[in-house]
C-alpha cells in the first residue's frame, strides 16, 4: 500500500508471510503524516512495525507515537582488513531467481518473528543498486544463500540465511566471505550488517569473519497502543 499527501510518502505492507503485522516505511515527510499512515494501517493489523533505524533517527518516529520494539546489532567490517581471493568452488553467484529456494531456506532459518518473506526478500534485492545472491549447496540441494549490495561506496549484508541442517558446517562462514570479497571488488570500502541482538550465533559468525560491533546499533519502533 502506498500512501502520499502532497510531497510527503509512505509504504505498508505486511512485516512477512507469517507474522501478523504491518511494516511501515517513511519515504518522506513528518510526524503528523505518519501518525496519520499509522492510524490508517492498524486497521489492517497490529502491531505496526518501522523499518530498523539508528538510534538518532528515531525522533520523528517518537513524536508520531512509537517506542522501542527490538534492539538490533549493527556490524561493521573495514574491507582494507581483508585479502584478495577468489570465490570457493561450493559457492554460486548469481541472481534473485529461482525465488522459492531463498524462500523456503528463510522460512525454516529464522524465527516466525525475523522471516522476511517473499516481499521482504525481493525489496532485500531491490534495495541497492548493485546487487548479488550467493548460493551453497550439497547434494540435496541448496542448503544456505547470502544477499550483498553496494551503493555509493556502501556495502550491505542484506541476508543470510542457512537451512538447519546444514548449519555448522562452514557454509555461513564461506557465504560471508563471498559476499565481502564480491562488495570489495565492487567499489565498497566497508560492509554493514545486522541481527537480532539475541542471536548470539550470529554474532559470534561476523566476529569471526572480521566485523565489529557499531555502537548503540540499531532499533525497530512500534506504534505505541491507542
Amino acid at each position: 500500500m502506498q500512501m502520499s499527501q502532497g510531497w510527503a510518502k509512505a509504504w505498508a505492507r505486511p512485516w512477512n508471510d507469517d507474522f501478523p503485522a504491518v511494516a511501515l516505511r517513511l519515504e518522506r515527510g513528518n510526524a503528523r503524516f505518519l501518525r496519520a499512515c499509522t492510524e490508517l494501517v492498524r486497521e489492517l493489523a497490529t502491531p505496526v512495525l518501522s523499518p530498523a533505524l539508528l538510534p538518532s533517527r528515531t525522533s520523528l518516529w517518537t513524536d508520531a507515537g512509537y517506542e522501542v520494539s527490538d534492539q538490533l546489532l549493527l556490524l561493521e567490517h573495514d574491507l582494507r582488513d581483508i585479502p584478495a581471493g577468489t570465490l570457493g568452488s561450493d559457492i554460486a553467484a548469481g541472481g534473485f531467481e529461482p525465488a522459492d529456494e531463498l524462500y523456503q531456506i528463510d522460512q525454516v532459518a529464522f524465527p516466525v518473528r525475523w522471516r522476511l518473506g517473499r516481499r521482504g526478500l525481493e525489496e532485500s534485492i531491490e534495495a541497492t543498486v548493485r546487487t548479488v545472491v550467493h548460493r551453497v549447496s550439497d547434494q540435496e540441494g541448496t542448503t544456505g544463500f547470502s544477499v550483498a549490495g553496494v551503493g555509493l561506496g556502501q556495502g550491505y549484508l542484506q541476508r543470510l540465511a542457512v537451512h538447519p541442517r546444514a548449519q555448522g558446517l562452514g557454509h555461513g562462514t564461506a557465504l560471508v566471505r563471498a559476499s565481502l570479497l564480491w562488495a570489495r571488488r565492487h567499489g565498497a570500502r566497508a560492509v554493514l550488517v545486522n541481527t537480532q541482538a539475541e542471536n548470539e550465533r550470529a554474532r559470534q559468525l561476523y566476529e569471526r569473519t572480521g566485523f565489529r560491533p557499531v555502537p548503540g546499533g540499531l532499533v525497530v519502533m512500534a506504534a505505541a497502543p491507542d
